[in-house]
């Protein structure tokens, strides 16, 4: 592969930043984004010395894996458990954006110590699959906030929410990828954290976390016009208050399911008349007494019902939790430093589970194989892929597993990393994992990674 000198990829990286700046002073309402790169300026990723991966499950004999690459390593290189924190892959997603045809964008970044701008990347065949052609990592465009944690493609276009921007706060920001390129939407009132985006009866509905005339509460916004104007939806003061940010969505029947910061008190629905609804039910009913402020991870659409993963908004308040070790699903961060100590969740409150919302108001939990801590979840075809981690004296394993029912579960992959595999995407037939650093204090060299697992059978693609 071709090398690039690293006077000349620094100076690139400036001047992409320098861009990036220029064009985020102001708001707009569809703002055309000069790309940082083009194919034929691909990144040969760079690949940490010693760093390794193992196929161990029952699939071990025809399957083999490598590290791609780590393309964060370019933005965050230092040795440092900052670095490794901003380098995880949060999230992966598989979509077919005009002629780019189909690629895995991911990102990274850490809104907790405002660690940005991020880079957005993709992973691509140079070549047709066939044609045994060398896999590419290319730099797509810079967002000028601190963290990248989720993509969502709507009807052909790939959508990325600024969680923190490092712009002024009166305005939250989205970007958006389609066949023109790159798009900057610069006109969310005072949305300074914007967790998600999703497709809802022909608008797009944006979710965040509103900072205006100095008090925080919950926003949720639509747009009709594919995102060039957003009108927030109407909510009372209190309960958005109380919700204090709206984060992951996903279709739940007719209507939509909305998480909230602290979703142990409750969760939201969109109904298609576009009224709000509080349903005060407790996501994680397992979780017993434990203080913990969590919110949803991930959410998926099931059967008209929503499987949805935990995460960690705010600190504990017990703090006897601290004596703990890290759940790395609780990403683990400084967050506005002289406001908070890090967040440390207890492993043993966790119960590392999968969680099912059914349409009547149930929560159920779905029992996987092993108890491995769910990461991610994709459906492919109807059917549920779950990735889950779990530990031995000396590496992470994690493990794809399938079901078509969520009682009878398949082995896909299991394979031993160094560090967390946080994310996965499946492209060409072959699956690809994100690995990610065990919270903050974690400076993993592997963090940031992107493992291929493809057959080794001769003549397999």
């Amino acid at each position: 592969m071709r090398a690039i000198p690293i006077f000349a990829a620094v100076a690139s990286m400036i001047g992409v930043w320098i861009i990036a700046f220029q064009l985020s002073k102001d708001p707009a309402d569809r703002l055309l984004l000069a790309g940082a790169t083009n194919d034929a300026q691909h990144t040969d990723s760079p690949k940490t010395v010693g760093s390794t991966c193992r196929l161990i499950g029952q699939h071990a004999q025809t399957y083999d894996c490598e590290i791609v690459g780590n393309p964060n390593a370019d933005r965050w290189p230092e040795p440092t458990a900052e670095h490794a924190y901003a380098r995880s892959v949060w999230d992966m997603e598989t979509a077919t954006i005009g002629g780019k045809g189909e690629r895995i964008y991911f990102g990274g970044g850490d809104w907790g110590l405002n660690q940005g701008p991020v880079p957005i990347w993709s992973l691509y065949w140079q070549k047709p699959k066939e044609e045994n052609a060398n896999i590419r990592i290319a730099q797509e465009q810079p967002v000028y906030g601190e963290a990248i944690e989720f993509f969502r493609e709507i009807d052909g276009r790939l959508y990325v929410p600024d969680i923190d921007p490092k712009d002024p706060w009166a305005y939250g920001n989205i970007y958006a990828l389609d066949n023109d390129g790159w798009f900057k939407y610069r006109n969310l009132e005072h949305a300074v954290h914007v967790f998600d985006v999703i497709g809802f009866q022909g608008a797009i509905v944006a979710s965040a976390g509103v900072v205006e005339n100095s008090n925080g509460f919950a926003g949720l916004y639509r747009s009709t016009d594919n995102g060039v104007s957003w009108m927030r939806l109407p909510v009372s003061h209190g309960e958005s208050r109380d919700a204090y940010r709206y984060w992951r969505m996903a279709e739940f029947g007719e209507g939509l399911f909305v998480a909230q910061s602290s979703a142990r008190n409750g969760y939201w629905t969109l109904d298609k008349n576009w009224h709000l609804q509080f349903h005060d039910t407790d996501l994680f009913p397992d979780m017993g007494d434990a203080d913990l402020r969590l919110t949803v991870s991930r959410a998926v659409p099931f059967g008209g019902d929503v499987l949805y993963t935990p995460k960690l908004d705010r600190m504990p308040i017990n703090p006897q939790l601290r004596d703990f070790p890290l759940a790395p699903i609780y990403q683990s961060n400084v967050h506005f430093r002289n406001w908070w100590d890090k967040i440390i969740a207890a492993w043993s409150f966790t119960h590392r589970n999968l969680y099912r919302l059914t349409q009547n108001g149930n929560v159920d939990i779905v029992k996987i194989p092993g108890r491995p801590h769910i990461n991610d979840v994709l459906i492919l075809e109807g059917e549920v892929y779950v990735l889950g981690t779990s530990f031995d004296a000396e590496n992470y394993q994690a493990i794809i597993l399938s079901s078509s029912d969520l009682e009878n579960w398949n082995e896909v992959q299991k394979i031993e990393t160094q560090a967390i595999a946080y994310s996965f995407e499946y492209l060409d037939g072959e699956w690809f994992l994100g690995l990610a650093a065990d919270g903050m204090t974690d400076n993993n060299i592997s963090s940031g990674e992107i493992i291929r697992i493809y057959s080794n059978v001769s003549g397999a693609n």
